[in-house]
């Protein structure tokens, strides 16, 4: 189930962020993310873990912050990027 979710959601964000800020910084958010993730899995859990979700999450907080940072290219949902 992790792993279906984890492709669902990355090629719904994927695409989009990468679109949004290219295919460099879009890669380097991903991997930082997932070193991040794991990081923190191994240090604030019992049972740490290894995998993409750190990574995707990474990618949706960026396309979070991409989305407040640019309110006027949203213009509430009602244009496309």
């Amino acid at each position: 189930m992790g792993a279906k979710l984890n492709c669902f959601s990355l090629n719904n964000v994927g695409p989009t962020l990468e679109y949004l800020c290219g295919p460099r910084r879009f890669l380097a958010v991903y991997f930082i993310s997932a070193v991040a993730g794991t990081a923190m899995s191994y240090w604030k859990s019992q049972s740490p873990s290894l995998g993409a979700s750190g990574a995707i999450f990474g990618l949706v907080g960026a396309t979070t912050v991409f989305v407040w940072r640019h309110a006027a290219l949203t213009a509430h949902g009602t244009e496309d990027f």
